[in-house]
């Protein structure tokens, strides 16, 4: 069939295939320009609607910028405040109604900020005193109704957790604790949170189960020797996983370790206990269960640990160092950077550690960031940012050179710092070697067609030639 349409029409077929590829190639080709362009700060981060963007910024404190029309929404924080919100990656509550700022009329406080109002909520203003760790001293609800956040203590006086409702503006509860570890359960009905507890003669860190509106404790976890530095939820509320800071134990030759325990939470039993190695002397680190609930992820700037824990004995199945390694959002591909037979990113598959694709790269990247749909990549380096399919290792397009990027989350949108400014880009569709085969079959289709053209208008001269 083709054969004989080629015979017939060579041209037209050449000139299909000329215009297929011209096109592709063009479309390959385009840039990815910037939507908009701020003019300094570091991006912390979309709302949950996309519309709203939060930059940092060291010299003025943070601002908010409207995606659609470019127009900052906020006036900068005032200068001695300024650069404190640097650790704040998230400030934006789930369903992007409230951002944290600073409170422009009292310093060392902060202000709910009020997206839709474009004003900060009257009454909640939470104390910075004492915050040594942001990123795990404030948190929202899943919900957004209400607000966690620690009040470290000071020489001589105790600690607080405040849970804040948003709607009423009220306390529900205060708790006293000198630590700064919590954890919201998905369904928002129970707060996990560290404390130090004396016990008779013997002093433990604990882990407190209270109900989320009234703070009463539900149960107490006790087990841990040493203080308590991050604690999880499994995505189906069933499972808790907390982490100690690194000690030394004769049982385990003196060696620096971390504990990491896993607790049934309904019948608050011990699942499994055993030793870290890694994360001595680093920032405390990261706990994550994979949406599965089968892998649990420690990660920190210098270490990432994942292991498979859908067996009776949890076993370690892949360990990197350096910050060039990072595990996607869906919990099923691990990035790391490979220089065995040739400087690459690679994309391992999890749990099986099958390599999935490589991308080749000149330098080490300071740091990797994926997608929150775990489609795209990106390698920082400060040098031309490349956008990288996951799946295929393939460019997706590229953006001048930047030290830190948040993508929106629909994944539609990339937030980068580049040299002075952030500017904002709306990502390209996917361009891999998909495509490719997508447009040999239109050309297929498109042939096939011609040619059946072809055959029906030759049929009645060859029934008058028989004629």
């Amino acid at each position: 069939m083709m054969v004989q349409f080629v015979k017939r029409n060579p041209g037209d077929l050449v000139s299909v295939m000329l215009f297929s590829v011209a096109a592709y190639g063009i479309w390959w080709a385009v840039p990815v320009l910037p939507r908009m362009t701020v003019s300094s700060g570091w991006p912390a981060g979309f709302s949950a609607d996309n519309r709203v963007l939060a930059v940092r910024d060291n010299q003025q404190g943070p601002t908010f910028w409207d995606i659609e029309s470019g127009r900052e929404l906020s006036e900068p924080a005032r200068e001695e405040t300024a650069g404190t919100l640097a650790g704040l990656q998230k400030p934006f509550s789930p369903d992007g109604r409230f951002c944290v700022n600073f409170d422009p009329e009292a310093r060392e406080r902060l202000a709910v900020w009020d997206v839709a109002r474009n004003d900060v909520l009257d009454g909640i203003n939470p104390s910075l005193t004492g915050w040594d760790n942001w990123e795990r001293s404030l948190a929202f609800s899943h919900d957004s109704r209400a607000m966690i956040y620690s009040e470290m203590p000071e020489s001589g006086n105790v600690g607080r957790i405040i849970a804040l409702d948003l709607e009423t503006g009220k306390e529900r509860f205060v708790l006293d604790s000198d630590h700064n570890v919590f954890e919201l359960s998905p369904n928002d009905e129970i707060l996990a949170a560290a404390a130090y507890a004396n016990r008779g003669d013997q002093s433990q860190y604990v882990i407190g189960l209270r109900d989320m509106p009234t703070g009463q404790l539900r149960a107490t976890l006790a087990g841990h020797v040493t203080g308590i530095v991050a604690v999880t939820f499994s995505s189906d509320g069933r499972t808790l996983a907390s982490m100690t800071r690194s000690f030394r134990s004769p049982l385990y030759g003196y060696s620096a370790i971390n504990e990491l325990k896993l607790w049934n939470v309904q019948s608050q039993e011990e699942l499994s206990s055993f030793p870290v190695r890694g994360f001595s002397g680093s920032r405390s680190p990261q706990l994550r269960f994979s949406p599965d609930g089968k892998l649990l992820i420690a990660s920190s700037h210098e270490m990432l640990i994942v292991w498979n824990i859908s067996t009776s004995s949890p076993y370690e199945l892949t360990r990197s160092s350096g910050q060039s390694q990072q595990v996607s959002p869906d919990g099923r591909i691990l990035a790391k950077l490979s220089t065995e037979a040739e400087q690459c990113i690679e994309f391992v598959r999890l749990p099986t550690l099958r390599r999935q694709a490589a991308f080749p790269i000149d330098t080490s990247p300071d740091s990797i960031v994926f997608s929150p749909d775990s489609r795209l990549a990106l390698a920082l380096d400060g040098a031309d940012v490349q956008i990288i399919d996951v799946l295929t290792g393939s460019s997706q397009g590229s953006v001048p050179g930047g030290s830190h990027a948040v993508f929106s989350t629909d994944s539609t949108m990339l937030a980068i710092l580049s040299g002075g400014p952030t500017r904002v880009y709306d990502l390209p569709a996917r361009k891999s070697t998909w495509m490719i085969v997508v447009g040999w079959l239109v050309l297929l289709v498109l042939s096939a067609s011609r040619w059946r053209q072809s055959r029906r208008q030759s049929r009645p001269s060859s029934m008058s030639e028989a004629t």
